[in-house]
């Protein structure tokens, strides 16, 4: 036996849809939103910028950690890895796209 179809609700239903569509539109405009294309457009520039950044990274280290307690040289390679992560994550995808050119 059939349902009988309630308008009401599905009229309801549409409605919500278009107004969280709508809040959705909102965020994006006010950059409080981000599509998931642009997301993985960042993640994967910043993978393929990854190497260019942490080969440089290997020269500056080696110099300092030669001959030194492990200690010394964990703390130098972590104060080194943090440093090289906190600029490329304040990096815009315009400069790491210029960097893989």
């Amino acid at each position: 036996m059939r349902r009988a179809v309630d308008f009401q609700h599905e009229h309801f239903l549409l409605e919500r849809a278009k107004r969280q569509i709508a809040e959705l539109d909102v965020e994006k405009l006010e950059d409080r939103l981000c599509y998931a294309a642009e997301v993985e457009q960042v993640n994967q520039t910043m993978l393929r910028a990854w190497p260019l950044v942490l080969l440089p990274m290997v020269e500056r280290i080696a110099p300092k950690v030669l001959g030194q307690p492990t200690a010394m040289v964990y703390t130098v390679i972590t104060d080194e890895v943090y440093e090289v992560l906190t600029a490329l994550s304040e990096m815009k995808i315009e400069q790491l796209e210029a960097m893989l050119k």
